[in-house]
């Protein structure tokens, strides 16, 4: 460079001046507040939506307990309410009914479906008390009827105590189940009383039926007989058949005229015999009530029984020919000492019992030292029957000291027994 003798001047550099302090303050002070601000409003609208949704859920809890499966929610808030909640059977979460159920006004409706339960709760508590007041009268009448089920009665107080514990509560649903259930057991008792009482009525008119027929049989003698000649036990203990008719229903039936507690007849169908003709329990009043035809049980002394066919009138069984009892046919005395003294049981009790009665026993008779004793009632010796003594004379007029003979006997205390003699003069 050339020196023209004067020197080069040198830019001037300047320094860059310092930003203002207050203005940056302010800065970062208006943007703090812009993100506090945006944050609180995104917290409190976070807050605003997870509260609007608890709020909404509470509310549908409600709904659901207000109207579903409740017979009495029928008005129209009730119904809108039920259109709003899932159907049986729909899978729907909570989240789901939130958006389902939103802008429905949830407590606008509950407001009025409680309202409207109010009023149906009330008219049927009123309803449900008149017919309980009317189903109790009619209980009342029909517990008072004969054939009322006893078991019934408890069903009757627990299903009447329920009720006025549904009442005191207001709950109309279960007042109106306890009032049900006290009506289905009034229909089914009436039901009940009525076939039980024409069941009945039936009975009777048959029974009644019966007794014309029984009462015509036993005036023209077509009522039933065994087919048999009988004898009367002593003391009532029965009757025996003493001759049996072939092909007649004590035959078919297998009787015996063997002398022992399987052949004496005690009772018929479950009415009991002691005697032949005389006697409420005589075997023809007992077989004069029962129709013929029928088949009944017979039963013994010794507590067997046999079924028999009653098919055989007492007019055709006296017709039938019967063997001759036994009869010694005379009148003679015999030498036989037989050594008893007795009296004729029959003419004793004014009846037609069978046997003598040993009062005395003679001991060096042919009785003395035999099992017989004073109180037995001798009815038979060698099949002929004995009535008295003088039977007893006529029956041993052809025997001879040193025969045996065989003497059927009733002891004392009611048992047929038989016993051999040695005859002596």
């Amino acid at each position: 460079m050339e020196d023209n003798g004067m020197t080069e001047q040198q830019p001037i550099q300047q320094t860059p001046a310092a930003p203002a302090k207050g203005k940056s303050t302010r800065k970062w002070v208006i943007i703090g507040i812009i993100a506090v601000v945006v944050i609180g409003a995104g917290g409190w609208l976070g807050y605003s939506h997870v509260h609007g949704n608890q709020v909404v859920a509470a509310q549908i809890k409600e709904a659901r307990q207000l109207v579903m499966f409740n017979p009495l929610a029928t008005g129209p808030a009730s119904k809108k309410l039920k259109a709003a909640l899932p159907k049986v059977g729909e899978t729907t979460t909570d989240q789901m009914l939130i958006g389902r159920v939103k802008g429905k006004h949830l407590d606008t409706l509950i407001a009025a479906a409680k309202r409207e339960l109010k009023t149906t709760t009330a008219a049927q508590m009123s309803k449900q008390g008149d017919m309980l007041d009317a189903t109790t009268s009619k209980l009342t009448k029909l517990t008072s009827d004969k054939n009322f089920p006893k078991d019934n009665q408890a069903k009757i107080d627990s299903l009447q105590a329920l009720a006025k514990t549904f009442k005191a509560k207001g709950d109309a649903v279960g007042y109106n189940v306890a009032v049900a259930g006290l009506q289905d057991i009034a229909g089914e008792t009436t039901t009940y009383i009525a076939a039980k009482t024409k069941a009945q009525k039936a009975r009777e008119a048959a029974k009644a039926e019966e007794a014309k027929q029984l009462a015509e049989a036993k005036k023209k003698g077509t009522y039933p007989s065994l087919g048999m000649l009988r004898g009367d036990m002593a003391n009532g203990i029965g009757v025996i058949p003493m001759q049996i008719m072939p092909d007649g229903p004590a035959d078919n039936a297998g009787f015996s005229t063997d002398w022992s507690d399987s052949s004496v007849i005690t009772a018929i169908d479950g009415q009991k015999v002691s005697a032949s003709i005389l006697g409420s329990h005589s075997m023809q009043s007992v077989l004069q009530g029962i129709p013929l035809g029928k088949t009944v049980t017979v039963k013994f002394l010794d507590g067997s029984s046999t079924k028999v066919h009653l098919n055989l009138t007492q007019n055709e069984a006296a017709k039938a020919d019967y063997d001759d009892l036994p009869d010694p046919g005379t009148d003679d005395d015999t030498d036989i000492n037989f050594g008893v003294d007795g009296y004729n049981i029959g003419q004793k009790h004014n009846n037609k019992e069978i046997g003598l009665v040993i009062t005395a026993i003679d001991s060096d008779g042919s009785v003395g030292g035999t099992d017989l004793a004073e109180g037995d009632v001798i009815c038979r010796i060698d099949g002929y029957y004995v009535g008295t003594t003088a039977d007893v004379d006529k029956i041993l007029y052809n025997y001879s000291e040193g025969d045996t003979v065989t003497v059927d006997y009733v002891t004392a205390d009611g048992h047929l027994k038989s016993t051999d003699v040695d005859l002596t003069d």
